[in-house]
This record gives structure tokens, C-alpha cells and sequence, in this order.
């Protein structure tokens, strides 16, 4: 209750992509400095206030991709916390082994350095065998299983893809992590795949809310349709 009436007039995303990128000491002081002053909720339960003109106080934790690393690394202190986490997952990788083709072509620069910096991914695997000895495992994505092995109340799924697609692959590619995890995904990070569809479009798609890359905090004025990620300042 004293959140919402003496709370932050606000609510923060605070997104995980690479374990790599944070250390465990400045993870625990991100987590602390933010429970101090907001509820940790799933992504739905904050677009569902928003959609009612209402998200303050809140925060949610999400991880724009399925790693390894942020399964081994940071959910287990999401866990220990009890705190909720909406889990990106591109149906194009999970379970594959394979990276997004972006950081594939990066990893064979690694060993071929001979390779345009504008490379294809096919130009990229005509180099050679890929270098797995240059790419670090814990970038890879985990299975269909370790995912839903995050306890239901404790996890949102969303949908995230890591190449082109129609609007009909992407209704597919909803069927398909549905039958993975048990629920339709509702929340997609990234529209630049269908720059084309609008926002009543995106609700005809099942879509209620996409994350994007600005930064920023969510007020009741903010697009469900363009969330922004919140960013901690580096300190000297």
C-alpha cells in the first residue's frame, strides 16, 4: 500500500542479455537498490496496469535472450529472491546450438579474419567448419526444458526472432512456443522484422506489448507497443 501512495510514479524493465556484461556484486546492488523502491512483477502484470492507464511502482526483470549464462549465472539469485522474469525466446535458436546469425558471422571473424566485416552468414560458414573453440558457451540458448522448469508464477515467456519473418511464420512461431511452454507468448522484443505491422495489427497477432531498445522508464503516458529498458549509470 505505501507504495502506491508515497512509491515512484514510475515502473523500470531492468534487462539481461550476457551474463558476461555484469558481475554478481553489481547484479545483488542493482537488485537491492530497485526492491527498495519498487515491487518486482512478470512484464504482463505491468502492461496490464498500463493498459489501465496505472504502472507505478513496479519493476520487471527480463532476459532478451535464452542464454546459458543468464539460466546458470543470474536466475538462480531471480530465484532465490523470488522474483519474476520474462524469458525472450527465438524459436530459431533454443535447443539448435546455433547463435543469432549477427554474433554466428562474429564468432567466424574470430577465426577467419580474412572475412568481409559485412559477411554473410553464408559467406561466413563457406570459410569453414564453425570455430566453436572462439565462441563462448554460455552465449548459446538452453532447451525447451530448462525453461519451463522456471516455475509458472515465476516466469513470462515472451517471443523474440533473430531473423526475417511473415506474418504468418511469426502466428506459427506463437503456436509453436505455446505447445513448448504451455502459453501463447504475448510480449515480442524487437519490431524490426515487421516494420510494417501496426499496433492494432500486432493486437489482431496476439501481441500486447513490445520491448524495444530506448531507454527510459515506463509512465502512464508510455506505448505498450515501444517499452523502454531501464539503464543503471556506470559509476567511476
Amino acid at each position: 500500500m505505501w507504495r502506491r501512495l508515497f512509491g515512484p510514479k514510475n515502473s523500470l524493465i531492468l534487462a539481461y542479455d550476457k551474463s558476461t556484461a555484469i558481475t554478481r556484486e553489481e547484479l545483488d546492488e542493482q537488485l537491492d537498490h530497485v526492491a527498495a523502491y519498487y515491487k518486482f512483477v512478470r512484464l504482463s502484470e505491468i502492461v496490464g496496469k498500463l493498459r489501465q492507464m496505472d504502472a507505478n511502482g513496479m519493476a520487471s526483470v527480463v532476459f532478451l535472450s535464452a542464454r546459458k549464462g543468464l539460466f546458470l549465472q543470474i536466475l538462480p539469485e531471480l530465484q532465490a529472491r523470488s522474483i519474476p522474469v520474462t524469458i525472450f525466446a527465438d524459436p530459431n535458436l533454443i535447443g539448435t546450438n546455433r547463435l543469432a546469425p549477427e554474433e554466428e558471422i562474429a564468432v567466424y571473424q574470430k577465426k577467419f579474419p580474412e572475412l568481409n566485416k559485412n559477411a554473410s552468414l553464408a559467406n561466413a560458414r563457406a570459410a569453414g567448419a564453425f570455430p566453436v573453440e572462439c565462441a563462448d558457451p554460455l552465449d548459446f540458448s538452453v532447451t525447451w526444458g530448462k525453461i519451463t522448469e522456471v516455475p509458472a508464477s515465476l516466469r513470462d515467456v515472451g517471443i523474440s526472432l533473430s531473423s526475417e519473418t511473415t506474418p504468418g511464420d511469426f502466428t506459427q512461431n506463437i503456436k509453436f512456443i505455446s505447445q513448448r511452454v504451455g502459453t501463447a507468448p504475448t510480449s515480442l522484443y524487437g519490431k524490426q522484422f515487421l516494420s510494417t505491422i501496426n499496433d492494432d495489427q500486432w493486437s489482431a497477432l496476439g501481441v500486447h506489448t513490445i520491448l524495444g531498445n530506448k531507454r527510459g522508464v515506463i509512465d502512464k503516458n508510455t506505448s505498450r507497443f515501444d517499452l523502454p529498458q531501464f539503464f543503471f549509470e556506470k559509476t567511476q
